[in-house]
């Protein structure tokens, strides 16, 4: 499994639309700003920071994998390894797409929240994103590099959301029952019987 993992995209697919319902402040000064959201996501500390946090999580999954494949490799029908590649190859999936939501999702609150202090704060009437609306713009419109700035001052840390999928343990085989104990009646009744001794005759006399 190599998926590669194109987290600027993602997270700019995500971002452009809440970034294409942004609102015109009242009483603001007519002004439009432009923003690159893939290279505010891309060239940013937080954004860079989430990359490599999900490209470390694939490199831990795509390791236990490999190590699946080269025993099927040597056993090519061995049952058991095909069920434990199967299940981790699942749960690898699950647990990458809960830790890309994560990650988009916390960007995501960042990314909205600079954008907004940034429009506040430079008096634009409205940011739009430079991917999507704006054909042709004016070199001063564009405020990447600002937001980028404003983003490098936030400081994010990326924790694991979902647990670490584990190969299914090899199966053990089941111990030899021990034999029951005899109940003491048929021990009895299989004890050989003692030799009776033969009973003496009275003498005869002539």
């Amino acid at each position: 499994m190599r998926t590669r993992f194109m987290l600027p995209c993602l997270l700019a697919a995500a971002l452009l639309l809440g970034a294409c319902d942004e609102k015109p402040a009242r009483q603001a000064a007519p002004a439009v700003a432009v923003v690159d959201v893939t290279r505010a996501l891309r060239d940013s500390d937080a954004g860079k920071a989430g990359m490599k946090f999900l490209e470390d999580i694939q490199k831990d999954m795509q390791e236990e994998i490999s190590r699946l494949q080269e025993t099927l490799k040597v056993k090519p029908d061995d049952e058991k390894t095909q069920q434990q590649m199967q299940a981790v190859f699942m749960a690898a999936q699950q647990r990458m797409q809960m830790e890309q939501q994560n990650v988009i999702s916390r960007l995501n609150d960042m990314f909205q929240r600079v954008l907004e202090a940034q429009r506040a704060s430079s008096g634009h009437t409205v940011i739009v994103p430079a991917e999507s609306v704006a054909l042709a713009y004016a070199r001063e419109a564009d405020i990447t590099d600002a937001v980028i700035a404003a983003m490098n001052k936030e400081k994010m840390d990326f924790a694991p959301v979902a647990p670490k999928p584990e190969s299914p343990a090899a199966e053990q085989p089941a111990p030899a029952a021990k034999p029951a104990a005899p109940a003491a009646g048929d021990a009895k009744e299989k004890a050989p019987a003692a030799a009776e001794a033969p009973v003496a005759q009275p003498a005869t006399g002539k």
